[in-house]
């Protein structure tokens, strides 16, 4: 979670957004406390009514979405949805390239047929 608030941080200011690293932590810490209390709902939920936990886990998945993309709009003041969305994609994409360089330097590789076979 560090890592990712100093990503959405760095990358928003390179962007031109205005957010202080306490917005943007904050704003993490608050994302992932609602997620607890809806992942606190759901497995309550899943245990009387199954079908609508799944139902109700999809729906707070795309909403937690929504709220994150709004909250960087407003965090780095943003003049459009878009430039969050935008902050976003380069955020996982920053964070999928280094798990990849980070697992790659670990010695993991893709797996497949062995040349020795």
């Amino acid at each position: 979670l560090i890592i990712m608030a100093n990503l959405f941080y760095w990358a928003g200011r390179s962007m031109g957004g205005r957010a202080e690293m306490r917005d943007i932590l904050a704003l993490v810490v608050w994302l992932q406390g609602l997620r607890a209390l809806a992942q606190v709902v759901v497995l309550v939920l899943s245990y009387i009514v199954p079908g609508i936990a799944a139902l109700l886990a999809l729906g707070v998945s795309a909403y937690g979405v929504y709220i994150l993309i709004q909250f960087l709009k407003v965090s780095h003041g943003f003049d459009s949805a878009m430039q969050a969305v935008g902050l976003l994609v380069a955020v996982i994409a920053g964070l999928a390239i280094g798990l990849m360089a980070l697992l790659t330097l670990a010695g993991f590789s893709v797996g497949g047929m062995s040349t020795g076979v």
